[in-house]
């Protein structure tokens, strides 16, 4: 296996390609409806009972990682989208705007931050530029987007400024860490301003890893390959890359 590269600068937004976004459905697959969950379902419109509402839907559909009806509020409710098995969303801050893929593990106390205040103006005050205060009558600071890959590690109390409207498939954002700028695929960064670490794997490897898009298969598909799934992975053939190595 090739050493992975290291000590670079996080790469500038223009050459992080973007995030292919899976429909719904398939962003969803593999998680779980319940009949029970229709009732605290209309409990969530009422907001002093969305806490227990929640509670209720995640004990019906098996917690966050299988729970098909707690992303639908969170999509329609408070415009966040989060894909099958991911987990820890409840615990951070996540405005609307925010796109989260599959197998996605979320530390406690993770901010995400998706517009600035003003610098250019005579005053940085939200008076001025959030309607929800008041004084102006519609929001005249667009909120940005933050596409989070598949199978993203982001660690406790990690802050994502608004210049970060991407993290890579595969990365790792340290525990602490505050992102300003997009994260590329399979990238560690870590610190104030976060810097690339290193990459997980060799550039070769990591374009199979991405051409296999292994990640769109249910957790029950992917049993059958436990084995491969718990230990290193190398160059050697991955059940899962075959088909990527033989294309290249």
């Amino acid at each position: 296996m090739n050493e992975p590269e290291s000590q670079a600068t996080i790469t500038d937004e223009r050459t992080v390609p973007p995030i292919d976004p899976l429909p719904w459905d398939r962003l969803v697959a593999g998680t779980r409806r319940s009949a029970w969950a229709s009732c605290p379902r209309r409990l969530f419109r009422i907001r002093r009972l969305r806490a227990l509402a929640l509670r209720m839907v995640l004990r019906c559909e098996g917690g966050w990682l299988l729970s098909r009806t707690a992303r639908e509020l969170f999509r329609d409710h408070h415009g966040v989208q989060i894909g099958a098995y991911s987990y820890g969303v409840d615990t951070g801050l996540y405005p609307a705007g925010v796109r989260i893929g599959r197998y996605v593990s979320l530390g406690p106390g993770i901010q995400v931050f998706l517009r600035d205040h003003p610098l250019e103006r005579l005053s940085l005050h939200p008076f001025f530029y959030n309607a929800a205060l008041g004084l102006v009558p519609v929001d005249n600071i667009p909120n940005d987007e933050l596409e989070i890959g598949h199978d993203v590690w982001i660690g406790a109390n990690a802050i994502i400024t608004s210049r970060c409207r991407r993290i890579g498939t595969g990365a790792v954002v340290a525990a602490g860490a505050v992102v300003t700028k997009p994260v590329p695929d399979f990238a560690i960064v870590g610190g104030n301003p976060a810097r690339t670490i290193r990459y997980r794997f060799s550039e070769s490897l990591i374009e199979r890893i991405l051409a296999s898009r292994w990640w769109e298969q249910s957790i029950d598909q992917l049993r059958v390959h436990l084995n491969d799934m718990v230990v290193p992975l190398t160059d050697e053939q991955h059940p899962l890359l075959k088909s990527c190595a033989l294309a290249h």
